[in-house]
Parts: structure tokens; C-alpha cells; sequence
């Protein structure tokens, strides 16, 4: 079990970097996709602590599940509505 989960933080943490990586050859700064992986990591452990019944901290309409269907400009749009 433990394989399990350090090959699933490993395998985490290489897309992280694969983002990270892409996003600094398009020019955004360091600060800017950390801020941004922030937010949305937060989004989405409040999503999940949320189906455990433990309530949410975020206000309709601005959570996780109203980003995870979107794509393209649609996503884009929401996401700085948000």
C-alpha cells in the first residue's frame, strides 16, 4: 500500500512540474502559477471535504464543480469570475 501511494505522490508531483515547466516557457512567472496552483488546490480539497459531509467554506457558485466540466475559454471565463 505504501508503493501505492509514494508512486502516486511521485507520479503528482511530475505533472506538477510538467505544468509548472510549460507554464514558465509561455512566460508566466514563478509567483503568478503558484498563486494560481494555490487557489486551486483549495478549490478542490474543499470539493472533497465537502463529500465527507464536512461542509464547505466557499459560497455557490464559485467552487470546484463549477470549473471540472468546463474547458477552453468557457473554463477560462469562470475561473476569473471566480
Amino acid at each position: 500500500m505504501a508503493d501505492i501511494q509514494v508512486k502516486s505522490e511521485t507520479t503528482l508531483v511530475k505533472k506538477v512540474w510538467d505544468i509548472a515547466n510549460v507554464l514558465a516557457a509561455a512566460g508566466v512567472g514563478f509567483t503568478d502559477y503558484i498563486t494560481q496552483l494555490t487557489y486551486i488546490l483549495f478549490l478542490k480539497m474543499d470539493d472533497e471535504k465537502e463529500e465527507l459531509g464536512l461542509g464547505s467554506a466557499i459560497p455557490e457558485g464559485y467552487k470546484w464543480k463549477e470549473l471540472v466540466d468546463l474547458n477552453g475559454s468557457d473554463l477560462v471565463e469562470k475561473y476569473e469570475e471566480i
